[in-house]
């Protein structure tokens, strides 16, 4: 009697696939990661220090002029630096104050205006933050973390679509910076264009293998992308790096419904609980 040679499951619909990147955006929206979380502008340093290593996003500290006709030059550094001690005093009114006195006294300084736009996030007044970061960027284009604070502005107004182009310009000008390829991973994934968002986010991986929570995005931009196989190894390579990551709930949240919405019902491979 002949033996029935088993049959390999076919592989998704079109229609499977959609399904599964609907579910799975619809989970990630819901908790998605803010830009924040990776890369807020503030960090417990003073302003002045710069590291793409910390949450700080600023340049080095202005030298001050010694030549007496550049009062005004020197008066705006004072200001910076009177306004960075101000931050880190925990005075945000005084910094806000320092920093808009800096802009006054030299207005074509993209630094001053940098610096003003960013405690005008802190404070919440982020439209009045973005003209200060239009400014900069408009003085000097080439200056990467102008770039990265205005794309950071544009996704506090949800305007992902310009984020996403900002973080691009970011890239290009500091691509071993994992917070702003991660960033724009997020970007891309807001105005679902997961393709790019997949290869933003492996290369955010990349630079940051210890970011395990990296791994979820990325797993989600597979999905989206209809790459559910990827998505699927992605999501149990998070939950075998970190099971009990604060983040793991929402992980086999994603697999439990690639398994619901696959044909068979259930996933090809066991996940770890």
């Amino acid at each position: 009697m002949p033996v029935a040679k088993a049959v390999a499951p076919a592989p998704p619909s079109r229609r499977t696939l959609g399904i599964l990147a609907a579910s799975a955006a619809t989970l990630l929206l819901i908790g998605l990661p803010s830009v924040l979380s990776v890369a807020a502008p503030w960090s417990d340093a003073p302003p002045s220090v710069a590291s793409h290593k910390t949450a700080a996003r600023r340049s080095p500290e202005p030298q001050r002029s010694t030549d007496p006709r550049e009062a005004e030059q020197n008066d705006a550094v004072d200001r910076q630096q009177a306004g960075g001690v101000a931050y880190t005093q925990g005075d945000l009114s005084g910094a806000l104050e320092q920093y808009q006195s800096a802009v006054t006294s030299s207005p074509d300084d993209p630094e001053a205006h940098s610096n003003l736009g960013q405690v005008l996030v802190r404070v919440g007044r982020v439209p009045e933050a973005l003209d200060q970061f239009d400014e900069a960027v408009r003085l000097d284009a080439n200056r990467w973390s102008y770039r990265f604070n205005r794309a950071r502005a544009y996704g506090l107004l949800d305007r992902w679509s310009d984020a996403a182009t900002e973080y691009r310009a970011a890239g290009q000008l500091f691509p071993d910076d994992y917070a702003t390829q991660y960033n724009l991973g997020l970007a891309l994934i807001r105005v679902r264009e997961f393709a790019a968002a997949a290869e933003a986010l492996e290369h955010a991986v990349s630079l940051a293998p210890d970011k395990h929570d990296f791994l979820i995005t990325l797993g989600t931009a597979y999905v989206g992308a209809e790459q559910p196989e990827r998505a699927r190894a992605t999501f149990e390579r998070f939950l075998a790096a970190a099971p009990s990551d604060p983040e793991a709930p929402r992980a086999r949240a994603l697999l439990d419904s690639m398994s619901a919405s696959s044909p068979s019902g259930s996933s090809p491979s066991a996940s770890p609980r």
